[in-house]
Parts: structure tokens; C-alpha cells; sequence
């Protein structure tokens, strides 16, 4: 009976003292288990963090409110953003520089909190209100893009996209950061007709005389023909050519008077029509090419180029607003001068080339017209009197009888040119719509009409006074819209 309780107690003894050796290594693991626990609970915390984007214009501020008291802020590029913390819960953001950055926002036990991708643009929202008010039929979208703003949308004339091109430009540091990709609806091309006309008169007067004297030398007889103009010189040439005079007295001399008179009347008249899109250039040369010497290449040879003459003109268009056209003419009307003429020697003087001028003139101006306004440029008016005087030395200084040792010359060249110009937008036709034809209704002759009634067309029904024909009752000529 002694000897089971005392088993029995011995026994309980040892199974507590395995269970306090058993506590005792089992409570660092406990320990370590719970560690890991807690480091797996901030990771997965901190993985559920995933960065928030947030656009700030520029010089703004944006508040970010935390529901715990934050330790550590970190800026990945300060000079984008800068964060203020006033109270452990409530941060400012405040954009400096346009980019973008990342701010990491740390709680008191280390882990991350936040984490803000922070994307600083321009202020483009100042800049729509303005395109907004001042341009309101624009329909106009900004972007910002880094420093630049881009415009996007359509407008209804080339104006209003330079409006709003103007007023983005406002708004950046300079005109290149504005990316303009406006749209512009509407009529956007233009037909230009001109008109150049050009009256030239020339009025030229000489009179002189010129005389053939007979005479005979101890060399055999001779003659001498002079222009009263170059007297000195010919007499000269003569007595070097012939020789001794003699004593003998030569015959009469034989003397032509000239008189002469000359007008003339020239008349230039060219009517191009163009067509060009709004912004673009068009260009028509009624005329020529002259060759001219351009310069020498290395092995001597001269390079001849081409110059244009004759009526040249361009015009640029630009549809400002509805029916409303900003047109640069510049026009040039040049001709072949001989008074220009330039003579080079070459090869040492062996040779020489002449390089024939040109006498020009040219205007350039800008003018705003409706559709089919016209515009007229006079004025260009030019005025050339030559008047030369070729006499005998001393003897045409004689009164009266000095006349007959002069030979004067009177040339007047007037001219005057005229410009027209009618600008009309161009709208298409409805495909529908049959355009005419200068061939619509032309018959070819039959042979009666063609060798009997001498037609060179077929002719339906008869007219018998021209003042009787009908007014027509449509539009004629070219469609104009």
C-alpha cells in the first residue's frame, strides 16, 4: 500500500518536470514565432500600399490626410515636389517644377504608410478659361506635356487657331513650348483672278545731216563720206588712208539731211487665275528665261544660269474668318535692257561676253478683302526722257547757221501698269451637278455648210439682227460660288 502512492507520486513529479523543461525551450520559439508573424503583417501592409497618382499644376498644393501619425517623409527629387507636415496626420504637397516624383510617406513603427507618385504639370486650366472667353467658337482641348502645352480641337478659320495659338504662349516660358494641333474647318482655298495691264508709248525725234565730198589726190581720185557728227574722225581716217592732197579742188560736196519721227504704242495685258490653299503660296509667269553667266567652275568653264523675265506674280492667301481673305501680292514686271548690259573680257581681255540686264519693277502689299473683293494697285507709272546733242566742235556754236552742224535727238518712253485683283473662296460643286463644257453644243459642218456657206460650225435656226438676240437669263462665264 506505501509503495504505490510513493510510485504514484514519483511519477507526477517526473511529468511535471518534463512539462516545466518542455515550457522552457518551447518558450523561445514561441518568442521567434511571433516575430515572424508580425514582420509578415507589415510586409503584406505595405504591399497593400500600391502608389496613388496625384496631377499637380504648378506652384499648387494638394492636402494628403493619413489615419495614423506619420514619422519619415521622403522625396525622391525634391525639386519637383516639396511636402510641409503641420500635424502628425496631414501633409501639403506643393508642385515646384513640372515632372514627375515619388514621395514615400513612413509610420512611427518604420513601415510605409503612402506611397505618392506626384505629377506636377503646367496650370493649362487658367489658360482653357482664356481660349474659352476670348475665343468662344473654338472648341479647344489643352494637354500638358512636361514644359509644352498641346491644343487640340477644331476652329472654323485660320484666325481663331491663331488666336488660341497666341494666348497658350502666354501661359509657358516660351512660344516653342505651344504644340498647335488645331484643325481648321470650312473653306480653305482660294481663287485668285488678276488682271495686268500695261501701256508703254514711245515717242523718238532726231534730225540731222550728213554729207559724201569727191576728191582726188596725186594717188588717184577718192571719196570721203562723213556724218556731220564725226567730222574730225572720218577726215582724219581719210587723210591717213589716202595720203597727199593735191592742189586740185574737189567737187561739190553732196549733203543728206534726216529727219525723224517715231511713236510708238505697245499694249501688255495678262489674266492668270490661281488657286491656292489657305497659308500656301501660289505663283504665274507670263514671259521668259535669259541665260545668264552664273560664275566659272574649277577647270574655267563658265556656269550659265537662267533668270526669269516678263510678269510674274505670287500671292499668298490666308482665310482669317468666315468670307474674310489676308492677302500678300507680290508682283514684277521685267523686261530685256540693253541699257543694263554688262560687258566682262575674258582670257585676258582676248575675249569678252556680254551679260544682258533686265529693267524691273516690282511691288509687294498685304491687304484684307471679303470673298470676291477686288484690289487695285496703280501708280506704277514710269517716265524716261533721253535727249542727246552730237555737233562739230565750234561750229555748231554759231547762231543760227550752227544748226546745220548739229544733229540733236529727243526719246520719251512712257509707260504705266495696272494691277486687279479679285479673291473669291472656293466652295466644291455637288457631284451631281453637270459642269459645262466650251465643247457642249458645237457641231462639226457638213459639207454643204462647210464648202457651199463657208460655216465652220453647224447653225441651228437663224438670227436676223444682233440687237435682237435675247438677254440671257442664267449666270455665264465662270461659277462663281
Amino acid at each position: 500500500m506505501t509503495r504505490a502512492p510513493r510510485q504514484h507520486h514519483l511519477l507526477l513529479a517526473c511529468i511535471i518536470i518534463m512539462a516545466l523543461i518542455c515550457a522552457l525551450y518551447s518558450s523561445p520559439v514561441r518568442a521567434q514565432s511571433e516575430v515572424s508573424v508580425n514582420t509578415l503583417d507589415t510586409s503584406a501592409v505595405a504591399s497593400q500600399n500600391k502608389p496613388s497618382v496625384i496631377t499637380l499644376p504648378l506652384n499648387k498644393v494638394h492636402v494628403v490626410s493619413f489615419d495614423r501619425s506619420v514619422r519619415d517623409v521622403i522625396i525622391a527629387n525634391p525639386e519637383i515636389a516639396d511636402v510641409i507636415v503641420k500635424t502628425q496626420t496631414k501633409a501639403y504637397i506643393i508642385g515646384r517644377s513640372t515632372g514627375d516624383t515619388d514621395i514615400l510617406f513612413v509610420d512611427q513603427t518604420g513601415a510605409v504608410m503612402n506611397h505618392i507618385i506626384a505629377r506636377v504639370d503646367l496650370d493649362i486650366s487658367a489658360a482653357a478659361a482664356a481660349i474659352r472667353e476670348l475665343v468662344p467658337s473654338a472648341e479647344v482641348e489643352l494637354r500638358s506635356v512636361n514644359d509644352s502645352i498641346v491644343i487640340t480641337g477644331v476652329v472654323h478659320t485660320a484666325k481663331e487657331s491663331a488666336d488660341a495659338n497666341t494666348i497658350a504662349q502666354q501661359f509657358v516660358a516660351e512660344d516653342s513650348n505651344v504644340v498647335n494641333m488645331l484643325r481648321v474647318l470650312g473653306d480653305q482655298q482660294v481663287l485668285l483672278q488678276v488682271r495686268i495691264a500695261e501701256i508703254q508709248r514711245n515717242v523718238l525725234k532726231k534730225l540731222g545731216l550728213s554729207s559724201n565730198i569727191t576728191f582726188s589726190t596725186n594717188k588717184g581720185p577718192g571719196s570721203l563720206a562723213f556724218d556731220i557728227t564725226t567730222f574730225g574722225q572720218d577726215l582724219a581716217s581719210a587723210f591717213e588712208a589716202v595720203g597727199q592732197f593735191s592742189t586740185g579742188a574737189p567737187n561739190i560736196p553732196q549733203t543728206t539731211y534726216s529727219a525723224l519721227e517715231r511713236q510708238g504704242l505697245v499694249k501688255t495685258l495678262a489674266e492668270p487665275v490661281l488657286t491656292a490653299i489657305s497659308g500656301e503660296s501660289a505663283s504665274f509667269l507670263v514671259g521668259g528665261l535669259i541665260p545668264t553667266v552664273g560664275g566659272v567652275d574649277s577647270t574655267g568653264n563658265t556656269i550659265i544660269e537662267f533668270r526669269e523675265f516678263g510678269v510674274k506674280l505670287e500671292f499668298t492667301p490666308v482665310v482669317m474668318a468666315k468670307d474674310h481673305i489676308s492677302l500678300r501680292i507680290a508682283t514684277e514686271v521685267s523686261r530685256i535692257s540693253t541699257e543694263n548690259s554688262l560687258t566682262i573680257p575674258i582670257q585676258q581681255g582676248a575675249t569678252s561676253i556680254t551679260i544682258t540686264g533686265l529693267s524691273v519693277r516690282k511691288t509687294e502689299s498685304t491687304v484684307n478683302l471679303p470673298s470676291g473683293g477686288s484690289l487695285m494697285i496703280a501708280g506704277l507709272l514710269q517716265n524716261d526722257e533721253f535727249t542727246t546733242i552730237d555737233g562739230v566742235p565750234w561750229l555748231q556754236n554759231i547762231p543760227i547757221l550752227g544748226a546745220l552742224f548739229r544733229s540733236p535727238s529727243f526719246q520719251n518712253n512712257q509707260s504705266e501698269l495696272v494691277i486687279l485683283v479679285e479673291a473669291v473662296l472656293v466652295r466644291p460643286t455637288d457631284n451631281k451637278q453637270q459642269l459645262a463644257l466650251p465643247t457642249d453644243g458645237f457641231v462639226s459642218p457638213s459639207d454643204f455648210d462647210l464648202l457651199i456657206l463657208g460655216r465652220l460650225f453647224k447653225q441651228y435656226g437663224s438670227v436676223k439682227n444682233s440687237d435682237e438676240v435675247p438677254i440671257i437669263g442664267g449666270p455665264i462665264g465662270y461659277f462663281m460660288p
